[in-house]
């Protein structure tokens, strides 16, 4: 788990992020370990040298990237390919790696996600950070971004970008899940922009995303 935040220098604001608990299974050799510790800072466990068999694989012939790696991710972690969602994806060799994200009632969250690394018909590396919500916002906005705009502008000292806005679950450290409008905040002078999570029922900055941190 992630818990952290971040204190603006004007607004004297103190503004709260949060990453859910993370595991990663690595079922490869010692250099693939290695490779993945690059990619993502997330708790190891290693469970073998040349990586295990797809258990999805096992019942059907592989289907597009996409399909395998809902499939997969699912069956892992024992729940429905429907709350899956397929963000992005590729594929280097006989090697094809997947990143995918949480999601209910059609909504994606932002900050619960997993990938996982296919070799051929073998699991080389899966990470997840999916929770299981003790609370789910309802998935209708009861409050329009642009009323509470000009507070988060403060807070964040700086404008909207006019960059599209979105609709995205925030899993939050109490175990409750806020829905929230994903807006960009941007200050050029200062060099700075934030991706912030604003929350669709109670117009409260929730969480933010430094797009220019180290």
């Amino acid at each position: 788990m992630h818990l952290g935040s971040l204190t603006r220098r004007g607004a004297n604001t103190e503004i709260e992020t949060y990453n859910p608990p993370s595991s990663f299974e690595v079922c490869a050799t010692l250099d693939y370990l290695h490779y993945c510790r690059s990619l993502i800072n997330l708790f190891l466990q290693t469970f073998g040298v040349e990586g295990v068999a797809n258990p999805v694989l096992a019942k059907r012939a592989p289907k597009d990237l996409d399909t395998d790696a809902r499939d997969y991710v699912a069956s892992k972690l024992n729940i429905d390919s429907n709350t899956v969602e397929f963000q992005s994806g590729f594929t280097t060799g006989n090697q094809k790696h997947a990143y995918v994200c949480q999601k209910a009632n059609g909504i994606p969250f932002a900050n619960a996600v997993a990938n996982v690394v296919f070799k051929d018909d073998k699991v080389m590396a899966f990470g997840s950070s999916f929770v299981k919500p003790s609370k789910i916002a309802d998935a209708t906005p009861t409050i329009d971004f642009r009323t509470v705009l000009p507070k988060v502008e403060e807070q964040l000292e700086g404008k909207y970008n006019n960059h599209p806005t979105t609709l995205k679950y925030l899993a939050r450290p109490d175990g409750t899940t806020a829905l929230t409008h994903v807006v960009q905040i941007q200050n050029k002078e200062v060099n700075s922009w934030y991706e912030a999570f604003i929350d669709a029922h109670t117009g409260e900055l929730l969480s933010v995303t430094d797009f220019m941190a180290d």
